[in-house]
């Protein structure tokens, strides 16, 4: 079974443009422009807004660990900024209670304009107008000394969004969390979460993100406070506290759903950004929301696709890529797009998009390819040739011209300036594919030589999931002896299992996790499909095994085992034990529930590949590798071979 993580290309997503909007004569602003702030000065120009401002991102280029046969990077966060109002937010009033939002109550009361504001309504006017005139991080330090004794909930959360605000343009958005205020900033905020605003708890998520600072307890305090105020969420809140949270990596368990079925109701509300920053924070976190939100996203982004820049676009359709979300109208849609306005996508949102079509199994149009051909290739890095050559070798486009075109290509640039390895191994795979299929395309041999080493080298043994093992010991139950884990060769897909027919043929077991199929429709993922035909086209019958599709329950062992020996007759296939045999002779506790690891992940944390706890048992398996999360720290991931 494969790792429930998808296939990293060398462009992590979401992707950063200089201008990456698609469709300028519509007016739409660049991905990039920030939106005006709260704390903008009266006649001043805004910091963020439609202008080239020092805005901080992650390191696109995470780091490639040695035992990966393939780049695996992350999605890279991208800075939402945060539209922030022009009035104070924390003024506003819960319209279950008719408290102020500020926690604190208040005798008295003042009249500004024609508004009636609370003594701390007062305070916290005037402590956002202070806010204002910081020009520095640094600044609002010196004024949360001189403000401690009266700061409110809300003060305090506004004052952690202005130090990530100033901290993030000037390029040093962490450096302020190790600053005895911030911490004691952080340490309030934790103790009056529950009297923040809805506004104020987005914006100091926000705040956090930015900073890249996972306090487990603030975060899990903040959620603990949103949960009630979901249903004054705006768009943007929900969109900005799901980047957040999904940068961070933390998962609040229940809220996920909670914000999923919010945001469904009102899809039609957000910004393309806010979109692809929502669906962006679920699939970072693995969570796939219950209820029309996937749906309604991707009939959204086909009605109103032309609002999309390419960043934007591309961001949104690899979260539901990786949320395994289907919709062949909309790739279809995204299809044509590419046909007719290819030259105008960067490389690298075009190199994520093709990725997007090999894991959904969709084939391009000719349009599509002829249009590559004509435009952009001089444009392309290696790394994003690399990436065209893999993918049309999945999508079995590699007799086109193309393909080859490419593929020497690529070989001119190893010659004068060596490949890195995990773009040399996907290039060795995308030719042994090719030719596995009949292309007559292959490597020179001393670049061949140097591929296939990279590859072996980096295939070490990984392990399988606890569902797979299963499979290998109910067969084994059976009175048969499965291979496991057959290498079909260098660049081939691993063979889960592997059985002798009854009339001398070869059965190839593969089985099929959750993130090996659409959730919405059931197809295979594009490299599933992809093996598949591979498998056969080398002389293999092919059971496919889904996991879902065995009996759960207590006492089900017996029903699993039936259901097993069906599908092995019918492949030709028979077993010299028989199934009750073969119940009696297995343990229960392998049966009978759900391990914890393949529960759904719990609050704090984000769920496990595939939800499902891996493990070496006596079966020699490849390593996982790792990859750089938006906020530095490293995950396990799947080695590219994996299909």
């Amino acid at each position: 079974m494969r790792s429930g993580r998808s296939p990293g290309l060398s462009p992590a997503w979401p992707v950063q443009h200089k201008d990456s909007s698609l469709f300028r004569s519509a007016g739409v602003a660049s991905p990039r422009s920030m939106p005006q702030s709260i704390f903008k000065r009266a006649g001043e120009q805004s910091s963020v807004a439609g202008q080239a401002q020092p805005t901080t991102y992650p390191d696109a280029s995470p780091q490639q660990a040695a035992s990966s046969p393939r780049s695996t990077q992350q999605p890279q966060s991208f800075d939402p900024g945060y539209d922030w109002e022009p009035t104070v937010s924390g003024l506003e009033r819960n319209a279950d209670s008719g408290a102020a939002l500020s926690g604190s109550a208040s005798t008295g009361s003042t009249a500004r304009g024609s508004e009636v504001l609370t003594d701390t309504e007062v305070i916290q006017h005037a402590f956002t107008d202070q806010l204002a005139g910081c020009l520095e991080w640094r600044e609002v330090l010196l004024l949360l000394q001189q403000q401690s004794q009266t700061m409110t909930a809300n003060c305090a959360a506004l004052a952690l969004a202005r130090i990530a605000q100033l901290a993030r343009d000037a390029r040093e958005p962490s450096t302020p969390v190790g600053s005895a205020e911030v911490q004691s900033l952080l340490a309030r905020l934790e103790a009056s979460a529950s009297q923040l605003g809805h506004k104020e708890i987005a914006r100091a998520l926000w705040a956090l993100g930015t900073m890249r600072q996972p306090s487990r307890k603030l975060l899990g305090s903040l959620c603990r406070a949103a949960q009630p105020l979901l249903p004054r969420f705006n768009s943007q809140d929900l969109s900005t506290s799901v980047w957040a949270l999904g940068t961070l990596g933390h998962n609040p368990g229940p809220l996920m759903q909670g914000i999923a079925l919010h945001a469904a109701a009102g899809v039609a509300d957000f910004q393309p950004k806010g979109l692809s920053m929502l669906l962006w924070g679920l699939a970072q976190l693995r969570v796939k929301p219950q209820g029309p939100l996937l749906a309604a996203a991707a009939a959204r982004v086909q009605q109103d696709m032309e609002l999309f820049g390419a960043q934007a676009l591309a961001n949104t359709m690899q979260a539901l890529s990786r949320l395994d979300h289907y919709s062949g109208s909309l790739c279809s849609a995204v299809d044509q797009l590419l046909a007719t306005r290819l030259p105008e996508f960067p490389p690298r949102e075009l190199s994520s998009l093709l990725w997007v079509f090999v894991h959904f199994n969709h084939a391009p149009s000719a349009a599509f390819w002829q249009t590559l051909t004509a435009h952009l290739l001089e444009s392309f890095k290696p790394s994003e040739l690399c990436n065209i050559a893999w993918s049309m070798a999945l999508l079995g486009e590699c007799q086109q011209p193309l393909f080859r075109f490419v593929v020497e290509s690529i070989v001119k640039v190893h010659i004068s300036r060596p490949l890195d390895a995990s773009s040399l191994r996907q290039v060795f795979q995308a030719t042994v594919i090719a030719s596995t299929m009949g292309a007559a395309v292959s490597l020179p041999p001393q670049v061949e030589l140097s591929a296939r080493n990279s590859w072996r080298s980096a295939a070490a043994g990984a392990p399988i999931s606890l569902s797979h093992a299963r499979v290998v010991n109910r067969l084994r139950s059976l009175g048969l002896q499965p291979q496991v884990q057959v290498n079909l060769g260098d660049g081939l897909p691993i063979v889960d299992a592997m059985l002798e027919q009854d009339n001398g043929g070869k059965l190839a077991i593969q089985v099929i996790g959750p993130h090996d199929h659409m959730r919405n429709t059931g197809a295979l993922t594009g490299r599933m499909t992809s093996a598949q035909t591979l498998m056969q086209t080398l002389g293999y019958s092919v059971l496919v095994l889904r996991i879902a599709a065995l009996p759960r329950g207590p006492d089900s062992l017996p029903a699993q085992l039936e259901f097993l020996s069906a599908l092995l007759a019918r492949h030709g296939v028979t077993h010299p034990v028989s199934t009750d045999q073969a119940a009696a002779s297995m343990p229960q506790d392998f049966t009978q529930q759900r391990s914890s690891a393949e529960r759904p992940g719990s609050e704090g944390q984000a769920t496990s590949k595939g939800g499902l706890r891996r493990t070496r048992k006596s079966l020699d398996l490849p390593s996982m590798s790792k990859s750089s999360q938006p906020d530095g720290s490293d995950v396990s991931d799947g080695s590219w071979n994996e299909w």
